[in-house]
């Protein structure tokens, strides 16, 4: 669950996300908009959710860049996913918008870009893996032998993998590396409370 925010203009922000995380962010965005205003319990305390609660409409405008995205490189044009976060806004009746300060934060822009850096390393670690040594289910031989998913590998089991299976070839580019931002591959996200 996350809202990637690389600065802040948003329709920026969408444009720089790969295909696969910005489809991501409308589908886990949307579900952090029906916790705020259904007050559902799932997710309720997660970083996301709380650095969005009081800014619902903002929110909204997220998702929105995220969509907008979304259909100008073709994916997912039949999702309703945009028409549930419709509905859900609908019911907030005359909210005005606010935007949060820490939207103009770039520490947490840094840590966003660190973090996109790294999982763009990491994709791209096991593309190459699963090419290399014939992986059918990269999930499955990650928690067999290092007991994590994709998701929770971190820069440093990055490196691990790599020193354990030194033949792989890393031929596969980094999506994120095209931007060429200098922010710290190893850092973690900084949250606005």
């Amino acid at each position: 669950m996350q809202s990637f925010l690389t600065n802040s203009d948003l329709t920026t922000n969408a444009s720089i996300l790969d295909s696969k995380r910005l489809f991501k962010m409308v589908l886990e965005n949307k579900q952090v908009l029906d916790v705020i205003i259904n007050n559902k319990k799932a997710w309720s305390n997660h970083p996301v959710t709380r650095m969005w609660r009081d800014y619902p409409i903002a929110l909204h405008k997220y998702i929105e860049s995220c969509w907008i995205e979304c259909q100008k490189r073709n994916i997912a044009v039949h999702s309703k996913l945009f028409a549930e976060s419709n509905d859900l806004i609908a019911k907030l009746k005359n909210q005005e918008l606010i935007w949060p300060k820490w939207i103009h934060r770039t520490d947490i822009h840094s840590s966003h870009r660190s973090r996109l850096l790294c999982k763009g390393f990491i994709d791209a670690l096991c593309v190459d893996l699963k090419r290399d040594l014939k992986i059918k289910k990269m999930n499955d031989w990650l928690k067999l032998h290092y007991k994590k998913e994709k998701n929770q590998l971190k820069y440093d089991d990055a490196l691990k993998i790599m020193r354990d299976y030194p033949l792989v070839s890393p031929a596969t580019p980094n999506y994120y590396d095209q931007f060429r931002w200098n922010d710290d591959i190893r850092a973690e996200y900084i949250w606005p409370f």
